[in-house]
């Protein structure tokens, strides 16, 4: 209970008071379980009062002193406290609903389980307090300085903490669902295993956070710096990375499902596994980046740098890859079935045993590329820079190669079956065994061009097929290695040039 002398002093007024605390500062005020809903205490000296459960509901206490003053149970709903000096006050249980705490002092307050909510806490100075527990559900904590608090089991669902410092602050198990924390700095940060869904994270710094199995699905983590950070099994579905830094992250076995990674800087970062079916990657950086069995069914890579990533087996189907730079990638493996690389930048790229069937790589740039043992099966290759290539075994069977240019590539015991190769460019190329059967070759350049073991099995070639210069010594004029032309021995030099115009003036 108060003490009497207190109470009716403190009713005299501020001044009244004040004059009494300077000249008996070392008596301790007791003010415990007091009444003073409504009043005026601005400036009022309360150091080291005891108020635990006083009310002071809506009463005006801005400017006051309050520093180590016990406040347990006291009930402060709607107050005003504006530049209140709370340091090291203990203020457990405390409810403080709606009150107003801009530019408050509470450094190394206890306010556990305190219900702060809707409280107005911009610019206040919350380092090393004790929050544990307590409710901030709706308060605005807006460059507020955290760094350091603890704010484990917190609730700050939909507060807002614009620009707030967060340093070193304790997190375990606090909510930030539908949070604002544009621009706070949450850098190194241990924001594991919370529930972020919603929160406004936009220019946030949360360089080297540790932010896996955290919940951020619908979160917005736009031009937020995310270097280095650990976002390993985050839930990151629809959540808004545009233009947001994520180099060297851990993204492994993310899921990030639909969510918008436009102009993101990935580079170098970890994808393993991850869950990006649906995401949108337009303009990203991913130069390094290591996608290995990563899911990218349908995802937007328009204009993206995939330079020199890793994305071995993983799953590219229907994936829109168009003008992407995939130079030097390796996708070994990778299934881009469907998938579009129209113009993309595929030179000495990985693409050894990748299923590419129905693929369009419609001018695609794949000079030096490696696609051993590929299934490219009615897959469009038209107008598309292939010189160099290592095709060796790959089945292109019915694929479309004209206007194609595969100048010294390497196209051995490969299947082409019915493909389209008309006016496509095979000078200086390697074709030994290749079957060619079905194929359409009318006006394409096999100048210089290495043809023995062949199978042309109703293959199409018309007057404006060049045959200059050929290496071939035999070929099959039926599949499965039948009817061997000449039967035993080779063919001079020229043969199979005469014997195709021959075969061609027969049909005239």
């Amino acid at each position: 209970m108060a003490n009497d002398q207190h109470l009716k002093l403190i009713g005299k007024g501020v001044t009244a008071w004040n004059q009494w605390f300077e000249k008996n500062g070392s008596i301790q005020a007791d003010l415990s379980e007091a009444c003073l809903i409504g009043v005026t205490l601005t400036r009022i000296e309360l150091l080291n009062a005891e108020l635990s459960r006083i009310d002071l509901s809506r009463a005006d206490l801005s400017e006051s002193n309050l520093k180590r003053a016990n406040l347990t149970e006291a009930v402060l709903v709607g107050a005003d406290l504006i530049s209140i000096n709370l340091g090291r006050a203990t203020l457990t249980e405390a409810n403080l609903n709606r009150a107003n705490l801009i530019g408050a002092n509470l450094s190394g307050a206890i306010l556990v389980e305190a219900d702060l909510a809707r409280c107005d806490l911009r610019v206040s100075n919350l380092t090393k307090a004790d929050l544990m527990g307590a409710n901030l559900s709706g308060a605005d904590l807006s460059v507020a300085n955290l760094s350091g608090a603890n704010l484990s089991q917190v609730d700050l669902s939909k507060a807002t903490l614009v620009e707030a410092n967060l340093k070193d602050a304790k997190l375990s198990v606090a909510s930030f669902n539908g949070a604002n924390l544009t621009g706070a700095s949450l850098a190194k940060l241990d924001l594991s295993g919370l529930d972020l869904s919603d929160a406004n994270f936009s220019g946030a710094d949360l360089r080297g956070a540790n932010l896996s199995g955290a919940n951020l699905n619908g979160a917005d983590l736009s031009r937020a710096n995310l270097s280095r950070a650990n976002l390993s099994r985050a839930n990151l579905s629809r959540t808004n990375f545009v233009r947001t830094e994520l180099n060297e992250a851990n993204l492994s076995e993310a899921s990030l499902s639909g969510s918008n990674l436009s102009r993101a800087d990935l580079s170098r970062a970890n994808l393993i596994k991850a869950d990006l079916h649906g995401a949108n990657l337009s303009m990203s950086k991913l130069a390094g980046a290591y996608l290995v069995r990563a899911n990218l069914l349908g995802t937007n890579l328009i204009s993206a740098d995939l330079t020199r990533a890793v994305l071995i087996e993983a799953d590219l189907f229907r994936a829109n890859l168009t003008e992407a730079n995939l130079s030097r990638a390796d996708l070994n493996r990778a299934n881009l079935t469907e998938a579009s690389f129209i113009e993309a930048n595929l030179i000495s790229a990985n693409l050894c045993g990748t299923d590419l069937t129905r693929a369009n790589l419609t001018g695609v740039y794949a000079i030096d590329a490696e696609i051993v043992g590929a299934i490219l099966i009615k897959t469009n290759l038209s107008e598309a820079s292939l010189a160099g290539a290592n095709f060796v075994r790959a089945n292109l069977s019915r694929a479309i190669l004209s206007g194609a240019s595969l100048s010294e590539a390497n196209l051995g015991r490969a299947n082409l079956y019915g493909a389209n190769m008309s006016e496509a460019n095979l000078s200086g190329a390697n074709l030994e065994n290749a079957d060619l059967s079905r194929a359409q070759a009318i006006a394409t350049n096999f100048t210089s061009t290495k043809l023995n073991g062949v199978c042309v099995q109703d293959w199409q070639i018309n007057s404006a097929t060049q045959f200059d210069d050929i290496n071939c010594e035999y070929i099959y004029l039926k599949s499965n290695g039948k009817e061997r032309y000449p039967a035993a021995g080779q063919m001079i030099e020229g043969e199979l040039k005469q014997l195709l115009q021959n075969k061609l003036c027969n049909r005239a």
